[in-house]
């Protein structure tokens, strides 16, 4: 259960996020951002997506859990606000200027 089996486990998540690239600035492209994050290209996210996104642009870790936990509990009040049926759709994402709330979430964590 050492480092090695979790880089096997992650590998392809690992792969993908080489492959995807940067992710563009979170409030000058709030659509372009989502569209990056949205890897399905469903047009919604889920909070593990969100997750993904809030921990590298804060640059948290998982080995740093009160960071992750404001993460989760920021993501968490976003989503009890903004989503449907557990994920948050491009419309309500755009229209509801979520993204200023997401990088209020990465200012706390990187304070």
């Amino acid at each position: 259960g050492g480092l090695l089996e979790w880089v096997r486990r992650h590998q392809h998540e690992l792969k993908a996020a080489e492959v995807r690239g940067a992710a563009p600035d979170l409030q000058q492209e709030p659509e372009k951002w989502f569209k990056h994050w949205d890897v399905a290209k469903r047009g919604r996210l889920g909070k593990s997506e969100a997750m993904r996104a809030l921990c590298e642009a804060a640059r948290v870790s998982s080995l740093q859990p009160r960071r992750i936990k404001t993460l989760k509990e920021g993501i968490g009040a976003v989503w009890q606000r903004h989503a449907s049926d557990e994920v948050l759709s491009r419309d309500r994402f755009m229209k509801r200027k979520v993204a200023d709330e997401l990088k209020a979430i990465i200012d706390e964590v990187k304070a």
